[in-house]
């Protein structure tokens, strides 16, 4: 998902700039792989850590 390809064509109104730019985040940080978390979702890596500790 690339901001220019989402943004062309939509309406310039700011806040659905501002709602746009927050799916953006949102995707980029819960939906994608991060390599850094061994190519897993930021929520698969958090599953499997809590299954490796014991959480309080």
């Amino acid at each position: 998902m690339c901001f220019r390809d989402l943004y062309l064509g939509r309406p310039t109104d700011r806040n659905a700039l501002f709602l746009l730019i927050r799916q953006i985040i949102a995707d980029y940080n819960e939906a994608r792989p991060h390599s850094s978390l061994a190519n897993l979702m930021p929520s698969d890596f958090a599953a499997q850590l809590n299954k490796t500790r014991k959480v309080a």
